[in-house]
C-alpha cells in the first residue's frame, strides 16, 4: 500500500494527473491550513475563508488533467489562491451586501464586554476617534465601565445619576459607536481593498 505522505509534491502532482484521489487528498492535507490562513488574512470571516479555500482546491482538482506547473506546486497553489482573492475583492467592491457582512462581523466585537479585546481587534486610531465622537457624558460613562471595569452602580455613585441612566448611556454609546464604525469601516475597507488589489496585480 502506498504511503502518500512520503511522496514529494512533484510526485503527487504526477499521480494527480491520472486522477489519483489519494494524491489529491495528501496535497490537500499539506496545503489546506496555509491557504486558509492566507484567505483569512484578507477576508477576516472564517466561513468565507473556508469557502474560498475549498474553491481553490476544487479548481486544482478540475484542472488535474491539464496542470502545467513550471515552478513548484506550492508556488502554483498560492498563485491560484492569490487570483481567487483578487476575484473576491472585486466582488466585495461591487457587492454592498457583502461589504456589510464583513463590517457587521467587525462590529460584533463591540458586544464583548472586554475593552482590551476590543482594542486589540480594532485599529487604535479608529477606536480613539470613535470614542471621541461620543457626547461628554456618554464618553465618561463608557470609559468608566469599559476601561476601568466599574459596575453600573459604581458609576452611578461617582456621577450622581441613577443606575438606569448609566445603563441608558451605555446603550446609546454602543449604538453610536457601531454607527460611527459602520461609516468609517466601509470607507477603510474599500481603501484597503483597492490598495491590496493594486499590490496584488503588480
Amino acid at each position: 500500500m502506498r504511503d502518500y505522505t512520503q511522496y514529494t509534491d512533484d510526485q503527487l502532482v504526477l499521480l494527480l494527473g491520472s486522477s489519483d484521489q489519494q494524491a489529491f487528498t495528501e496535497l490537500y492535507n499539506r496545503y489546506h491550513t496555509g491557504i486558509y490562513s492566507y484567505q483569512l488574512a484578507f477576508v477576516k470571516i472564517p466561513s468565507i475563508s473556508e469557502d474560498l479555500t475549498q474553491e481553490v482546491f476544487l479548481k486544482i482538482w478540475e484542472a488535474r488533467l491539464r496542470l502545467q506547473i513550471h515552478t513548484s506546486f506550492a508556488a502554483y497553489i498560492y498563485r491560484v489562491s492569490r487570483n481567487r482573492t483578487i476575484d473576491f475583492m472585486k466582488k466585495v467592491i461591487a457587492d454592498r451586501e457583502l461589504r456589510t457582512e464583513i463590517i457587521h462581523h467587525t462590529q460584533s466585537l463591540f458586544h464583548d464586554s472586554n475593552s482590551n479585546q476590543l482594542q486589540s481587534k480594532e485599529d487604535g486610531y479608529l477606536y480613539t476617534k470613535a470614542i471621541d465622537s461620543l457626547s461628554k457624558q456618554q464618553r465618561t460613562v463608557f470609559l468608566l465601565c469599559r476601561e476601568e471595569g466599574k459596575t453600573y452602580q459604581e458609576v452611578a455613585g461617582l456621577l450622581g445619576i441613577s443606575r438606569n441612566t448609566v445603563k441608558e448611556h451605555m446603550a446609546n454609546s454602543l449604538r453610536s459607536l457601531r454607527n460611527f464604525l459602520a461609516e468609517k469601516t466601509e470607507a477603510a475597507l474599500l481603501f484597503i481593498i483597492f490598495c491590496r488589489l493594486f499590490l496584488q496585480t503588480l
